[in-house]
């Protein structure tokens, strides 16, 4: 018997013998030729898979003018893996996650968040964010939630804490817990630990960027407190929240 051969283009010889033809399938062929494009076309956009449930956000609170990702934010909406916040004066924005986690944007604020990397992360460019975080550990790990501004990053683990930004300054507190802090240059590196607000002020000057002590700002116990509410959470002021 003689060995198999392959053909490559499209059949053997007319005048070869031995060899049996077969008629080819036009839609056989079209099925395949579909298969290979949408496979070429799902690896081309890079669709990212779905979030874990842990990982999944919706909206708890909206006061006043607050958009997402462009689009009116309405209580109950859900977040992708990444979203864009914006408020307007006198407004603000709570997204609750993970069973335990609550995130206020307050007003004037562009910020962007990302929950798909292993710290879930806010880049606040302007505004005001307040987060009380208590089951963080078990969407994370031993990764942190962090937070950037063009003068400073926090990593928290889980605590309530509060950061505003502007144009060459950026206020931060520990309200609750623990909080690490650190200049956008990688100095100025604060642990914080508070019962009861404890907070500091980073100031870009020129090409450096220097830190001092502050007072409570922008916000108060009530204000946290409203946010601890989105999760049913009472913030006991007396002892630090490890």
């Amino acid at each position: 018997m003689s060995p198999a051969r392959l053909f490559l283009d499209g059949g053997p010889p007319k005048d070869e013998p031995g060899i049996m033809k077969t008629k080819r399938s036009g839609t056989g062929r079209n099925l395949v030729l579909f298969i290979g494009l949408l496979g070429i076309v799902l690896l081309g956009t890079g669709a990212a898979a779905p979030l874990p449930p842990s990982r999944q956000a919706r909206v708890a609170l909206v006061v006043g003018e607050v958009s997402i990702d462009g689009k009116p934010a309405d209580i109950g909406m859900t977040l992708g893996s990444k979203a864009r916040v914006e408020t307007g004066k006198n407004s603000r924005c709570d997204i609750v996650f993970g069973g335990g986690n609550a995130i206020s944007f307050g007003q004037d604020d562009i910020a962007s968040i990302d929950f798909a990397t292993a710290a879930i992360g806010v880049r606040l460019d302007r505004g005001g964010v307040t987060a009380v975080l208590k089951k963080l550990e078990k969407i994370v790990g031993k990764a942190a939630f962090d937070i950037s501004t063009p003068q400073a990053t926090a990593a928290v683990r889980g605590t309530s804490f509060c950061v505003w930004s502007s144009e060459n300054q950026t206020y931060v507190c520990a309200c609750n817990g623990r909080v690490h802090f650190q200049d956008a240059m990688g100095g100025n590196r604060l642990d914080l630990a508070a019962s009861h607000h404890d907070g500091r002020i980073f100031t870009k000057e020129g090409s450096r960027i220097t830190v001092v002590p502050a007072g409570v700002l922008h916000h108060d116990d009530a204000s946290v407190q409203s946010v601890a509410k989105d999760i049913g959470y009472a913030i006991d002021w007396t002892k630090i929240d490890d």
